[in-house]
């Protein structure tokens, strides 16, 4: 298993298809609530208004 890290910069919303790509996730159903869990971190560091 290999490690790595990824980083969103914080300016606006990210779709679910845009962080799937970065993940390299492909037809995992999961992303939807990855994508909620990623902007809930960006809306509380103040990245959308």
């Amino acid at each position: 298993m290999g490690w790595s890290s990824f980083g969103f910069e914080i300016d606006n919303e990210k779709s679910p298809g845009y962080i799937a790509e970065k993940l390299g996730i492909r037809g995992d159903e999961t992303i939807e609530k990855i994508a909620e869990l990623i902007n809930g971190v960006i809306k509380e560091l103040g990245g959308i208004k």
